[in-house]
């Protein structure tokens, strides 16, 4: 079983039996899949708390940085 499969059985399953759960990872992709809230740390501290749609749509560099940072590397070309 692949990671994101995984981790959709342990979405549903959460939602389920209504616990909640923490996954700690640096694959936005996955996070942003699975999901209902992303908190990102920046420096040791908690920088930005929000939904995948809002980090998806993020001003701020350093979220964007994080969920997708084929935009800087673009940007700064």
């Amino acid at each position: 079983m692949n990671i994101l499969r995984f981790l959709h059985r342990l979405k549903a399953m959460k939602a389920e039996r209504r616990f909640s759960g923490l996954y700690v990872s640096h694959d936005a992709d996955n996070l942003l899949a699975v999901s209902d809230r992303i908190a990102v740390l920046w420096e040791g501290k908690i920088h930005t708390i929000g939904t995948p749609e809002l980090m998806k749509r993020s001003e701020d560099p350093v979220v964007r940085s994080f969920v997708n940072p084929q935009i800087n590397q673009t940007e700064e070309a």
